[in-house]
């Protein structure tokens, strides 16, 4: 399993996650036009992306996610209610796209992988994070929660490596430039884990 981090950030979200004969993508957040490019920059095939599987419906992580699917012919996994915001806000609405339900501890298997999605914490209709399998590998995905559970660290420490997302101090946060509204959104329970919460 070789994994490749495309993008990360608020500009857009994508990682590509390669196994012997087939490959995902977490998140689509880029346009489809750069998300493209940077799988080819990256040494990477498009070709052997089997589905695109996605964490929650915020435009930095399905801004391209329309478009690809289509230009790639793939289907994009994602839970319920990230689907029914995203079908219901895409541009393109009258042309037909291949959109499957995930649901929290069910897994399911696309190509070389099986993929198990749980509940993360973030303000969004029904976020997820994957825990996917491949070759006797385990490899943890969790962006975009404020909290970690036990239920989540138990998952994780039980993967052979995971992405985990942190994206603030909390006293520079505290003491820095944004608004008061948006401080707390992001050191919410349903915001972006602190550096400090994610070390520990």
């Amino acid at each position: 399993m070789r994994c490749t981090t495309l993008a990360s950030g608020s500009k857009g979200n994508c990682f590509f996650i390669e196994g012997e004969n087939s490959a995902l993508l977490i998140d689509a957040g880029l346009s489809a036009k750069e998300t493209l490019g940077r799988i080819a920059a990256a040494g990477l095939d498009a070709g052997h992306i089997s589905a695109v599987l996605v964490t929650h419906e915020h435009g930095d992580h399905i801004r391209g996610l329309d478009v690809l699917i289509r230009k790639l012919n793939i289907p994009a996994y994602a839970t319920e209610g990230t689907l029914h915001d995203f079908l219901h806000y895409r541009r393109t609405s009258d042309k037909p796209v291949d959109c499957r339900v995930c649901r929290y501890d069910n897994e399911f298997a696309v190509g070389d992988f099986f993929i198990e999605p749980f509940a993360t914490s973030h303000d969004a209709a029904e976020p997820c994070g994957f825990v996917i399998r491949e070759n006797g590998l385990r490899f943890g995905y969790c962006t975009d929660t404020g909290i970690l559970t036990p239920q989540m660290v138990d998952r994780l420490m039980r993967c052979d490596g995971i992405v985990l997302e942190s994206n603030h101090c909390p006293d520079m946060l505290a003491n820095g430039p944004y608004p008061e509204s948006l401080k707390r959104r992001i050191r919410s329970k349903r915001g972006h884990l602190s550096n400090q919460a994610a070390a520990s």
